[in-house]
């Protein structure tokens, strides 16, 4: 996962502050894959907001809060909304955001070392961010 530890911080304070403590952050995407280079920050912001002008409402004031700070400052962001109250389909994003994604709203330890699958093939253990169960299985 491509996302500093206070990247981390700033998008859970910010999720939280617009959307409440029970919103939900996920990250998917190439942010997600350490083999890729560059990219946007996808997010996905799951809210049981019952306003759906106050959801984009919030979404409007997240984006201008994270462009405001240093850790996301000229980055392209890119925030999807789940909620009821602005459609009870999930849209293929959504589905993305849920199967492939990073949830980022639990607690996350960066930097720890998990072996490889393929050790066998001469490969070396990679540091990666684990993320609770979300953990993506092979690092290799």
């Amino acid at each position: 996962m491509r996302l500093t530890a206070s990247q981390h911080t700033t998008l859970v304070a910010a999720v939280r502050r617009h959307f409440g403590p029970q919103a939900r952050l996920w990250l998917f995407g190439s942010r997600v894959d350490d083999s890729a280079r560059g990219g946007d920050f996808d997010l996905m912001v799951q809210a049981d907001g019952a306003d759906a002008h106050a959801l984009y409402g919030a979404k409007l004031a997240l984006l201008a809060d994270l462009h405001a700070t240093l850790e996301f400052e000229g980055e392209r962001i890119d925030v999807v909304l789940l909620s009821p109250a602005l459609d009870a389909t999930l849209r293929p994003v959504h589905r993305e955001a849920l199967m492939h994604g990073l949830e980022l709203s639990t607690p996350i330890a960066f930097v720890t070392a998990k072996p490889c699958f393929s050790h066998k093939l001469g490969r070396t253990p990679k540091l990666e961010a684990r993320h609770g169960t979300n953990s993506r299985s092979d690092p290799c």
